[in-house]
């Protein structure tokens, strides 16, 4: 555990709380770096990583039916335990967007790469487009209970630029043969440079505050998203009959705190931002201890 601490979440954490303090001081853009990040940097990332995979595609598109499912099964836990915890739809839709929409992005890909090495980093990008497809649809369903209109969200999803390197990306590895170098080098330097602007990215979006009143759902949220979902997905990978690297990396970035960017989708349909807002940044820091703990048991 203290290896993984030190070598794997350590690192990663701490270009995190760089971003804080550059956030404090008013010296990091956020939005100026979200915007490079996303239509330059991540898909330069994604597209090198799937490019250059020996992973095979049949393994690949498993993983893809195994985010799926376990979205399926968060959501409906989920529904049950909100309506529990939670007596209004805006601290249901919080509830649900907490436990189902993990941060594989900008926190679990550098994470898995310093697991996980190259294979395993091209396992957790394909987790990460699968997942980021659902977040820019369900998800703005979820946090709008249902009021998001289909045509917008569509649009919103064909405007995500990983989505395209993920599709460029996928026939090097279908026909078995690596793009040429002309395309590759400067495309692999520049996703080179997206894991550090997102860890920045990331530590300027935290904000540790919680109210008294959001204690009960936020434990049950956090302990949904750290220590069910990963259960939940080592069973999937155990079905679906992963191989042990794949099985992994899968239950890792399940293992990942909640995803920054539900707060983005908070903020635009109405759920409770303010619950949301504090479980992101607790369950984040929280996951430096159970990821120390977890990835030992999956290695």
């Amino acid at each position: 555990m203290l290896s993984v601490l030190t070598s794997t979440v350590a690192p990663v954490f701490g270009i995190v709380l760089v971003g804080v303090w550059l956030r404090n001081r008013d010296i990091l853009d956020p939005g100026a770096l979200s915007r490079i990040a996303l239509y330059a940097l991540s898909p330069a990332l994604i597209f090198s990583s799937i490019a250059r995979s020996t992973v095979p595609i049949s393994e690949l598109a498993l993983v893809a039916a195994g985010v799926v499912s376990l979205m399926i099964c968060l959501y409906v836990i989920g529904m049950v335990v909100g309506a529990v915890l939670t007596t209004t739809d805006e601290g249901r839709a919080a509830y649900l967007l907490s436990t189902v929409f993990m941060n594989s992005g900008n926190y679990g890909l550098p994470i898995i790469l310093f697991a996980f090495g190259e294979d395993g980093f091209a396992i957790g990008v394909l987790y990460f487009v699968t997942q980021s497809f659902l977040t820019n649809t369900a998800g703005a369903y979820v946090a709008s209970r249902g009021a998001a209109r289909p045509r917008e969200a569509l649009s919103n999803v064909l405007r995500v630029p990983a989505l395209y390197a993920a599709a460029l990306a996928l026939p090097f590895p279908l026909l078995g043969v690596t793009p040429p170098d002309w395309l590759l080098r400067p495309v692999a330097l520049l996703g080179q440079a997206a894991i550090p602007l997102l860890l920045l990215i990331l530590g300027s979006q935290l904000t540790l505050h919680l109210r008294r009143e959001h204690l009960q759902v936020s434990a049950g949220a956090l302990a949904t998203r750290l220590l069910l979902s990963p259960l939940i997905a080592a069973g999937l990978a155990w079905t679906l009959g992963f191989r042990t690297e794949t099985a992994a990396v899968f239950v890792v970035q399940s293992a990942m705190p909640t995803a920054v960017f539900t707060i983005v989708l908070s903020l635009e349909f109405g759920a409770d931002t303010d619950l949301l807002a504090g479980i992101v940044a607790y369950a984040t820091l929280l996951s430096v201890m159970t990821l120390s703990i977890l990835i030992p048991l999956v290695s």
